[in-house]
């Protein structure tokens, strides 16, 4: 697992400019937890699947999974 307190222990902007540029208009797969960290930054021009076993969890920008292959088959749909 790379991060530390929900956080990555770098911070290089040309990266994330770069991890921008290649996922626009692309759909992402998000674990619940990155999604609420992430998804402010990244909600423009892409679509957001996000895994969660929680029944009651219902994502604000994107689409619920229960599984990976659920999530893929989604995407697939995109």
């Amino acid at each position: 697992m790379i991060g530390r307190k929900g956080r990555l222990p770098w911070d290089i902007p040309e990266d994330w400019e770069y991890f921008l540029k290649q996922t626009r208009e692309g759909t992402l797969i998000f674990g619940r937890r990155c999604y609420e960290e992430m998804i402010e930054r990244t909600k423009e021009g892409r679509q957001a699947i996000v895994l969660s076993r929680d029944p009651s969890f219902q994502p604000k920008f994107g689409h619920k999974a229960d599984s990976i292959p659920e999530a893929l088959e989604n995407a697939r749909g995109f």
